[in-house]
């Protein structure tokens, strides 16, 4: 399933530029979109830095981008669908989803994702935190909704849920 293809290779061993994820994402959400209706755009720089990003990153960048362009294609009834990938003076880089459609319903606002009845939206909030960046949903003014997912090229360390004691430990 193409679910599965996105999982192996958000978690492939061999390097990945951000211009290679983009791509991907570009690729990936024109099959996830359906057209005619709606349509996919993408905004993407004229230049990109060419580290590679640490598999961690790549991983959570993929999987929350997928997730808020299945939400738009699934809910928002929109028109079009963009995904743009740009840098960010405050974090290093900004992916947004964006679409035209009916927004976020208020009931759902204001929701914690901790009770909602999916878990698309506590999935999200996790992938962001692991790898240290910030998401928010934004409704626009003529309609429609806004996914930014903040983060830096290198991401965050990890945190630790465990720690290995050493013989000195127990001294």
């Amino acid at each position: 399933s193409s679910g599965l293809s996105d999982l192996v290779w958000s978690l492939g061993t061999r390097p990945v530029t951000l211009s290679a994820l983009a791509a991907h994402l570009a690729d990936r959400g024109s099959r996830l979109v359906p057209g005619p209706h709606p349509t996919l755009e993408v905004g993407f720089p004229p230049a990109w830095p060419a580290d590679d990003l640490p598999p961690l990153v790549r991983r959570n960048v993929t999987l929350v981008a997928l997730e808020a362009i299945r939400n738009a294609v699934r809910h928002a009834r929109a028109h079009v669908i963009r995904i743009e990938l740009a840098p960010d003076a405050a974090s290093g880089w900004a992916l947004s989803i964006a679409d035209d459609g009916r927004g976020m319903p208020e009931s759902a606002r204001h929701v914690p994702p901790e009770v909602e009845t999916g878990y698309g939206r506590q999935n999200m909030l996790a992938r962001a935190a692991e790898i240290g960046a910030s998401l928010d949903w934004t409704d626009l003014a003529g309609g429609g909704t806004v996914v930014r997912l903040r983060f830096q090229l290198s991401g965050a360390t990890p945190r630790r849920r465990w720690r290995r004691r050493r013989p000195a430990d127990f001294a």
